[in-house]
């Protein structure tokens, strides 16, 4: 068919196939490509009959599951190629009580959006925009329809990531792995900003924080030293440093700078484009990897940093550029962009990390920031880029409390196609801590968030979320109960997530390995019943399994109860005293081996505590342990008895966080 578009007159084939796995598929294009032309909304929203329809995508955020009939969602009109638009270029409208479902595919994805159409009825359903590129038609569109009837939204994002597959967007972290062996040490960590570096990272690891990604003091920028650095790989942390090479000063080309007249992105008017805030300007997408060479091996060999997050270049609106030394479209500037990445890990051969994400750069990042959080956490209220921190409730937008932070609304749709490609955590400004001094709910619906998805907390060391020391203990749990979770199931595929109570408060996923969580965002204890036994979830509860690990809080003898166990690890916290296996505490109790034969216990009692040493080590028998108190570096400070009786740790009650270290003789 002919299509002409009213405004520019342009003329337009259309041609539709049903394909034999089922798909609808419109491939479209122009007469004449070179014709200027701005917008082209076709085929028409395609509707049907839901009895209890719902939308599905990700906004610049982990996934959101939206009634069609919500009339208040802010966003109508999300863009492919855009910063706050779809992260993967395909929406989901589908019927909740039934399962069926029906994905709409932009490909390719460059230059286009997704508009929310309502109906007669005030419902919403997905059509395709078609956006000029340099205000051309300039090459073949398609959109495809792809139906499930079975399954929901998981249906609908293994359908995307079948297509991920043969797309060669599907990239597994074992592969990266692979090819740089530090990757695997994203299994099992945290994001860390804001620390003062070596010093952090001996007390994190003595207290058992045995991955994570440090961050070097950003604000302002000053490289961690050499033998700083060193000493942190040592302790099997990786070393990171912020960059930017999407937007920068004027100046000498090189760590954010470059010439403006020369390197600046121009606008179809001729005009510079001011970068984040109105700050700097915006280097052409064509530059940033001649920039990077100019700094990048010289800079490694002074600081050897093992990681390397670049902000913005993920995330924010693919450009075109009319500057006449280097014009491109957007297609263009995604290429440049991976090209830009594929630098920093195959010839530099970094971990590299980036904000946000989109599925374009799944296949050359390593972990992401943001893809935790919810939509419009950027709204009125809060101000993340700024980094100031909440200072009361308003500080969290509405909007983002309703379709960011709300359980009820958002789900793992970008896990479930990418769990195993790509690690993900929350903004800097919306971390695990970002909001616990004003509402200490939040940080621990986020520890669920992270526990239910296989995710990887983000925290503030210094005064901006719990800070290290200010609310260590609290740190600490953030850490204990998401990431050794996270260290088995972090590479794994997400296979499924389910609503288990009505009011969706109660969810469980499952991943490949075998792994599987279970989580109760709500305020009042749920029964659980995982097949052996009927558990009680307490409120902000958990319990999640792997081979050879489990963790839990639940509800026993009408009173919570936390405890992680696996071969080398127990802990065990409640206010009443209770006897979980070797471990006898009122209060928190974590036993873990440090070092072959060394253990280290970190305790905060309300009441006498003990451990049975030769019982925690089973099968080993030592013959003789000894008892040490350990600085906060993990270095002994005093020798409390060389030789315990029995091996048993009898430890009194006292306030605050304390460290011991039990060596085992065999």
């Amino acid at each position: 068919m002919v299509l002409r578009e009213s405004g520019s007159q342009v003329e337009f084939n259309c041609s539709m196939s049903v394909l034999p796995d089922g798909r609808v598929v419109f491939d479209l294009d122009a007469g004449d490509r070179t014709t200027e032309f701005k917008t082209l909304e076709f085929p028409p929203a395609l509707e049907t009959n839901f009895e209890d329809g719902a939308l599905t995508f990700c906004d610049r955020s982990c996934g959101v599951l939206i009634p069609q009939n919500d009339k208040e969602f802010p966003t109508k009109v999300l863009r492919s190629y855009g910063n706050t638009g779809l992260d993967m270029p395909w929406a989901g409208v589908l019927d909740i009580k039934k399962g069926d479902g029906m994905m709409v595919l932009i490909e390719p994805w460059a230059d286009a959006a997704m508009i929310l159409r309502p109906d007669s009825r005030e419902r919403y359903w997905l059509q395709p925009r078609w956006i000029a590129s340099m205000q051309r038609w300039a090459y073949p569109r398609r959109v495809a329809y792809r139906f499930s009837p079975a399954g929901g939204y998981v249906a609908l994002a293994k359908m995307y990531r079948d297509y991920a597959r043969e797309t060669g967007l599907l990239k597994t972290m074992a592969e990266k792995a692979a090819e740089r062996p530090k990757v695997a040490w994203l299994k099992g960590g945290a994001c860390i900003w804001g620390s003062d570096g070596l010093k952090f990272a001996r007390e994190a690891r003595a207290a058992g924080i045995r991955r994570g990604i440090v961050y070097d003091r950003y604000e302002p920028p000053r490289p961690f030293p050499a033998a700083d650095i060193k000493a942190m790989t040592d302790l099997g942390f990786l070393v990171s440093e912020y960059d930017d090479l999407y937007q920068c000063e004027e100046g000498v080309t090189g760590f954010g700078r470059d010439r403006m007249e020369e390197a600046g992105v121009r606008t179809a008017d001729g005009k510079p484009i001011a970068g984040w805030d109105g700050q700097g300007f915006i280097r052409s997408p064509s530059l940033g990897l001649r920039a990077a060479r100019t700094y990048m091996p010289s800079l490694l060999e002074k600081h050897p940093y093992t990681a390397r997050f670049l902000d913005e270049t993920s995330t924010v609106d693919l450009l075109e550029d009319y500057h006449p030394n280097h014009r491109l479209d957007r297609r263009q500037d995604m290429a440049y962009r991976i090209e830009l990445f594929r630098y920093f890990q195959k010839e530099l051969g970094l971990v590299v990390g980036g904000e946000h994400g989109k599925a374009w750069n799944v296949p050359v990042e390593d972990y992401t920031e943001g893809m935790m959080s919810g939509p419009f956490w950027w709204g009125e209220g809060n101000k993340p880029g700024h980094l100031i921190v909440p200072k009361d409730r308003t500080y969290m937008p509405a909007n983002f409390a309703k379709y960011g932070d709300d359980y009820k609304v958002r789900i793992p749709l970008w896990e479930l196609v990418f769990h195993d490609c790509l690690v993900t955590t929350w903004y800097w400004g919306d971390s695990s801590d970002w909001f616990y001094e004003t509402q200490p709910d939040v940080s621990s619906r986020k520890d669920l968030s992270n526990i239910l998805y296989g995710t990887m907390p983000l925290l503030w060391a210094d005064n901006k979320g719990y800070g290290w020391n200010r609310n260590r203990a609290r740190f600490l749990e953030t850490v204990r109960n998401v990431c050794h979770f996270h260290e088995r199931v972090g590479f794994d595929e997400l296979l499924t997530h389910e609503y288990l109570s009505e009011d969706r408060a109660v969810q469980r996923t499952r991943f490949s390995g075998g792994g599987v969580a279970v989580v109760n965002f709500g305020d009042e204890a749920r029964a659980y019943e995982d097949g052996e036994r009927t558990l009680l979830l307490a409120p902000l509860g958990f319990y999640a399994t792997a081979p050879g690990f489990r963790q839990s809080r639940t509800i026993e003898k009408g009173n919570v109860v936390t405890r992680i166990e696996a071969k080398g690890l127990l802990t065990v916290e409640s206010k009443e005293r209770r006897r979980i296996g070797p471990v006898e505490v009122q209060g928190s109790l974590t036993a873990f081996e440090a070092a072959p034969g060394r253990w280290h216990l970190l305790a905060e009692t309300q009441g006498e505590s003990t451990v049975d040493m030769r019982e925690l080590a089973a099968p080993a028998v030592p013959k003789r342990c000894s008892l040490v108190k350990l600085a906060a570096d993990g270095a002994t400070t005093k020798e409390l008895a060389p030789d315990l009786p029995g091996c048993k740790v009898v430890l009194p009650a006292a306030s605050g966080l304390r460290l011991f270290g039990v060596q085992m003789t065999f």
